[in-house]
């Protein structure tokens, strides 16, 4: 079975509340690649939902870890917390209550312009096919626009004519005292802007998405049609002809030795580079690893302060600390030890570090070596340095040998290179392939001229086409300083409205209300007007391209992926133009959802998480938007993770993964069909039994510094106290879930327990209630002191209690 990819990591978060009588504590969190997960939150007032978990990722106040995979190559761990954020999307259910006088289109395009990002690929195929066919995409931007441009400079023109016109009657009928007039005027002014708007962007989006439909035809038959074939088979005739001209000058043996030699130097070239690559990958691991260390020697020193110098808790982290500071040390004293290993191979060095830094706290710096009157950080480090020991040998020789593997390979094809090269070929004369090299030539000459001649075609009818549209190109000039001028308008008269209503003063409350009315519709047509400026500038880019020069710079393709995007997105939810001009509220709340996801999403990310809205009450808005998030993440490759404090939604979505949180605190992890069926954290069995949580002391809130990751089986996870751990007796145990998955088996082993000698102990519990005089003893395999031992036992049962370990702090 193939091991599950990690995607995402964050740990060691720690953060106390404002009073300081509580705090947040998340000692793990890992995604793997491609899967479904879901945050269940237990208590209403967390601050784990809505924003809450969003904040958490963006705070310094824990390590973060993403691992980016590209071509099935060795994935990328970024560490940088920027580089992280870029790469992550979050989006929460409560845009739903946006404000409902925005207009969609001006909303999602701000939403995507925030989270564009274009990949060198896309960058790249963009300008290369637009590069190829220039003047096909030119005629179709130019048809296009022809078709609405007098329109929208007819509507531009009268609008701009009427505005001013009721602005000036507004501002006359406020001198002149006649408020009520003055405030027809401004509902008059509303009705003629919202028809301006609906009809300018209705226009406006009829020609960008259909120049979207046809030059995407044309992106996605570009490397079928003759353009991108004829330039492919003239690079094939180029090669052809440049290779006969070496054979021409030697021979065929001899050209055919170059290539063989040309193979085995770029196989040795690729084997350095890879080697060099696996070096620099194993560098840059061992750095983050140390960084790793150091920075969580920062947060829990951060974390130390807020316990009391003399507590366990305090203590418990200052072994942490300085077995890490130790671990740093060893780290770099053997990085040159360790400089080939893999990425599994790092993986597996880290395990091994902090399994040996967990054994070794709690048996060698336990209470009963260390006494508590007698707590010193120069002890500790005393028992470190003579008895802490760290084995890297195996590490080390499985560096040596992954780096011997490429040596021996390039010093193999090296050898090769060496015998061929002085090998005497049987060559008798120069081969003649002067014609044929003379037909190549032609050929590669004809179609050269074929594709020059075919662009002079394009370029001189297009330049024709230019000449018949010079109308076409001040109309689209007309319709820019148009809507220039509108702007500065808008301010200027936003500006009049301002100062005269502030000078008047109104005792009535009418004339006082209605003026102040006025003054803000002013300023909500101006800052509605000002939204959209985007689609001005975008025709303003078109025109360029169309009439002046058609300039590929970043810049413009850019801009023009972005417009792109937006039209796919609008185009996904199937929207109407009229919808799109008009309050948020006429669209349907799945299609607004659906809409700001895939906005979200527009930066690539492969990591998303998902905030539940815990205010609405729609379960099956949830469930469609759950149902369509899930079908979009599958086909993208997209990890997921929804925050919510509803176990219906979880259970209805088939998560595979579950993480279960309560007072701000990880506490239990794993399959969620495995927790649902059987739970661990007794809060978490409360909670799902409705039985009210006790309020928690001071103290059990303070022992969840000494939470571990508490592994009950394969990927079930209980994070708690030892106090929480102990509570869960054997019988317990036994009855929420069988330590093994066949009820036939008797016997639970607890494998590879490692203490810090190196040496591995095997320890084998039966949790059976067994009668022991009902077992079948040898007596010749048993002493006789036992024998009479066993007589004397009280043979009810036998309870096996897990002890709290007191010694680990």
């Amino acid at each position: 079975m193939e091991q599950s990819k990690k995607i995402f990591t964050l740990e060691l978060h720690f953060k106390p509340n404002r009073l300081k009588d509580n705090f947040t504590d998340i000692p793990l969190i890992a995604l793997d690649k491609n899967s479904s997960n879901a945050f269940l939150v237990l208590d209403q007032e967390s601050s784990l939902l809505g924003k809450g978990f969003a904040r958490i990722l963006i705070s310094n106040k824990n390590i973060k870890t993403l691992k980016i995979y590209e071509n099935h190559s060795i994935p990328t761990e970024v560490w940088n917390n920027k580089e992280i954020l870029n790469n992550i999307s979050f989006f929460n259910l409560d845009s739903l209550r946006m404000d409902t006088n925005s207009i969609p289109i001006v909303h999602e395009y701000q939403r995507i312009n925030e989270n564009y990002q274009i990949t060198k690929s896309r960058l790249d195929s963009l300008s290369s096919v637009m590069s190829v066919k220039e003047y096909e995409i030119r005629n179709i931007l130019l048809n296009t626009i022809k078709t609405k441009i007098n329109i929208i400079a007819s509507e531009i023109s009268n609008f701009k004519r009427e505005h001013e016109y009721l602005l000036k009657e507004t501002m006359n009928q406020i001198k002149e005292n006649n408020i009520s007039e003055a405030l027809s005027s401004s509902y008059k002014h509303n009705d003629i802007f919202e028809h301006f708007i609906d009809q300018t962007i209705g226009n406006f989006l009829d020609v960008y998405r259909e120049i979207y439909h046809t030059c995407k035809e044309v992106i996605d038959k570009y490397y079928s049609s003759s353009d991108y074939l004829g330039r492919a088979h003239l690079e094939s005739l180029i090669k052809r002809f440049e290779l006969l001209r070496k054979m021409h000058k030697t021979s065929r043996e001899m050209v055919k030795r170059t290539l063989f030699l040309k193979d085995i130097e770029s196989e040795i070239s690729i084997l350095k580079k890879t080697r060099s690559e696996v070096y620099k990958t194993a560098q840059k691991r061992i750095k983050n690893i140390i960084s790793w260390y150091k920075k969580a020697i920062k947060l829990q020193r951060n974390k130390a302060l807020y316990f009391q110098k003399n507590s366990l808790q305090y203590r418990y982290l200052a072994k942490q600390i300085a077995v890490k500071k130790y671990i740093i040390k060893t780290l770099n004293n053997d990085r040159r030890g360790i400089k080939y290993l893999t990425e599994s191979n790092f993986d597996e060095l880290k395990t091994y570090l902090d399994s040996r830094m967990s054994l070794f706290i709690a048996n060698n710096l336990s209470n009963t070596t260390i006494s508590q009157h007698k707590f010193s950080i120069k002890k500790i480090n005393e028992i470190i340095k003579k008895e802490f020991y760290l084995d890297l040998n195996q590490y080390v020789e499985t560096s040596l040998s992954n780096e011997s593997m490429y040596h021996e390979e390039i010093k193999s094809l090296q050898n090769k290179k060496r015998r061929v090269k002085h090998k005497k070929m049987n060559v008798f004369g120069i081969e003649n392939f002067d014609e044929e090299i003379n037909n190549l030539k032609t050929e590669i000459d004809l179609s050269s001229a074929k594709i020059e001649w075919k662009k002079e075609i394009d370029r001189s009818e297009y330049k024709n086409t230019i000449l018949n549209n010079t109308m076409l190109n001040n109309n689209c000039n007309q319709i820019f300083k148009t809507h220039q001028n509108l702007l500065y308008v808008n301010m200027q008269w936003a500006i009049k409205f301002d100062e005269y209503i502030e000078k008047m003063n109104k005792n009535n409350k009418f004339e006082t209300d209605a003026l102040h009315q006025i003054r803000e519709s002013t300023y909500d047509l101006n800052e509605i007007y000002s939204s959209i400026n985007f689609m001005f500038d975008y025709l303003e880019l078109l025109r360029y391209l169309i009439f002046d020069k058609f300039d590929l710079s970043v810049k413009n393709i850019k801009h023009i992926d972005l417009f792109a995007r937006l039209i796919e997105i609008l185009n996904s939810v199937s929207f109407s133009t009229a919808s799109l001009t008009k309050p948020i509220t006429n669209i349907s709340p799945i299609s607004r959802l659906k809409m700001g996801l895939l906005s979200e999403l527009m930066n690539g990310a492969k990591t998303l998480f998902v905030a539940d809205d815990i205010t609405n009450n729609e379960y099956r808005l949830k469930n469609e938007f759950l149902r369509i998030n899930k079908e979009f993440c599958m086909k993208s490759n997209i990890t997921y993770t929804f925050i919510t404090n509803n176990k219906d939604l979880i259970l209805d979505n088939d998560f595979e993964n579950l993480f279960v949180f309560y007072d701000n605190k990880l506490i239990e992890y794993g399959k969620t069909k495995d927790l649902f069926k059987q739970p661990l954290h007794p809060v978490f069995r409360r909670w799902l039994d409705n039985i009210p949580f006790k309020e928690q002391s001071r103290e059990d809130i303070e022992n969840y510094a000494f939470s571990d990751l508490f592994e009950f089986s394969n990927d079930h996870f209980i994070v708690a106290p030892n106090s929480i751990i102990k509570r869960l007796s054997a019988d317990e145990l036994h009855q929420i879930q069988p330590m093994i998955e066949t009820q036939e088996q008797e016997l639970t082993t607890i494998n590879d327990l490692e203490s810090y000698t190196d040496s591995t102990d095997t320890m084998i519990v039966n949790l059976d209630v067994t009668d022991l005089n009902e077992i079948d003893m040898d007596t010749q395999n048993i002493t006789k002191e036992f024998m009479i031992y066993n007589e004397n036992l009280d043979t009810s049962s036998i309870e096996i209690n897990l002890t709290e370990n007191e010694d680990a702090y």
